[in-house]
């Protein structure tokens, strides 16, 4: 690690491989040198029988900014990888996700 913040800048080009290898694409928004980047990431999305397109925030969200699905309902099944190379942020992210 030679940089300022540490790391070695392959968090980005991670993502892009990652998303390429499911069908998906990866669109850098903005990076600023010792601040970090923003990235979209754009995952092939296949529509479940049954299920409701949602196509903002508002329709999943009440007037209180809470989920408007009951807890059970809005449960996901799946496997997430995370790459992070600092305990600390591995445990806030697991925490979180």
């Amino acid at each position: 690690m030679t940089r300022k913040h540490g790391g070695t800048g392959l968090g980005l080009t991670i993502c892009r491989r990652l998303a390429e290898l499911i069908g998906g694409h990866v669109c850098l928004q903005r990076s600023e040198p010792g601040i970090g980047s923003c990235l979209r990431i754009d995952p092939p999305l296949v529509s479940v029988a049954g299920s409701e397109v949602v196509t903002g925030i508002d329709s999943v969200l009440s007037g209180r900014g809470q989920p408007a699905l009951a807890p059970q309902a809005a449960r996901l099944a799946g496997r997430i990888q995370l790459a992070e190379d600092r305990a600390d942020r591995q445990r806030l992210t697991s925490f979180h996700l």
